[in-house]
């Protein structure tokens, strides 16, 4: 309403500026047509000639002026409207196509996080690999150490300071297995071992495996135990003559 009572105000001011400014070039009209002293003379002079009809000009009536002024606006409105909807039709052509960005966008983040997320697994999978690999190289290094005084003569490493190889696990397991062969059986033979008082003696010397060892001479018999430096003695019990007798037969 306020609108409204703001474009009537405006339409009447415009109206009555015309109306002045028509109303003033009519007083115009009249100061230059008045006559004067030398005219009056003039006119009396050609007074037997007759005189064309003088123009008239016809000044537009307040309705003519506001009908022109409403067509005026309502061409300025129509004008308006026209710009008005194709800034619309532009607006929403942009919003579709920054929509379309923004989708595509939206997709291209989802799909960067997920390789994101596949190479973070990766990355975790490879450390862990790693690790696994350095405790494995650990215990198989560990493996080599233990094996070099476990299996004393039966095995020499010969890769030194650097990885173990395919060739060295092969000859470490060779070796191990040869050992077991040997501690797992019984064997007799010829050797020197000390007595209970500790006297020197010579006889057969029967051993199993790498368990136990009995001792057997004309001079006494029974289970052996170390005596140090590799030496051998009897342990005095009176089981180990009966074990050896068994063993010997």
């Amino acid at each position: 309403m306020t609108k409204l009572l703001n474009f009537r105000f405006s339409t009447m001011a415009l109206l009555m500026a015309l109306l002045l400014s028509s109303w003033g070039l009519a007083q115009d009209a009249d100061v230059e047509t008045a006559p004067t002293a030398s005219d009056a003379a003039a006119t009396d002079v050609v007074a037997a000639e007759p005189a064309s009809p003088a123009p008239q000009t016809q000044t537009p009536s307040l309705e003519q002026a506001y009908q022109r002024e409403f067509a005026f606006l309502q061409g300025q409105k129509a004008d308006l409207e026209r710009r008005l909807s194709e800034l619309r039709s532009r607006i929403d052509a942009e919003k579709r196509e920054l929509q379309g960005e923004i989708r595509d966008l939206e997709a291209s983040v989802i799909d960067l996080r997920g390789q994101g997320d596949r190479l973070d697994n990766l990355v975790f999978e490879s450390e862990r690999a790693v690790e696994t690999a350095m405790d494995n190289t650990d215990l198989l290094a560990s493996t080599f150490l233990q094996a070099d005084f476990t299996l004393d003569e039966a095995y020499e490493p010969t890769h030194g300071e650097q990885a173990p190889r395919t060739d060295d696990v092969a000859a470490l397991f060779s070796a191990a297995s040869g050992v077991l062969d040997h501690a797992g059986k019984v064997s007799r033979g010829p050797g020197e071992f000390f007595l209970a008082d500790g006297t020197r003696v010579s006889g057969d010397i029967i051993k199993i495996g790498r368990i136990a060892a009995y001792g057997l001479s004309s001079q006494g018999q029974g289970a052996l135990a170390p005596a140090g430096d590799g030496e051998l003695k009897i342990w005095p019990e009176p089981s180990g003559v009966e074990v050896a007798e068994a063993l010997a037969a």
